[in-house]
């Protein structure tokens, strides 16, 4: 996906602290329905072929995406993977939904399950 959104990604500052005015636009705007918008975020473009859980149907908000832009824009002297692997990293369930996510997978064990600290 992010390949559509690469131009207009690449046109934002570097290393600079996004807002809303710079990111809510139609250059990210992937679906408009009456209320409903959504946007591009670079989060979740770098795939990591090794991993041994995945979880689906978590959309991030405004913190995750602001990360996501913040992290990728961060990144000005690596390669495309590189930034996105990196973006992913910082981003993905950033702040308290990170700590909330690993708790409740504590919770019910599944580190133990597969094995992992």
């Amino acid at each position: 996906m992010y390949f559509d959104f690469l131009s207009a990604l690449n046109s934002l500052p570097i290393n600079t602290s996004v807002s809303k005015e710079l990111l809510l636009t139609t250059e990210f705007q992937i679906y408009a329905e009456q209320d409903l918008v959504m946007y591009y975020s670079p989060h979740n473009d770098y795939v990591n072929k090794n991993a041994k859980i995945v979880i689906v149907g978590i959309t991030p908000g405004w913190l995750q995406m602001k990360t996501a832009f913040e992290a990728y824009l961060s990144c000005e002297q690596q390669s495309l993977i590189d930034k996105l692997q990196f973006t992913k990293e910082t981003a993905s369930y950033a702040g308290t939904m990170r700590a909330n996510l690993i708790a409740m997978l504590d919770e019910i064990g599944l580190h133990k399950a597969f094995g992992i600290s």
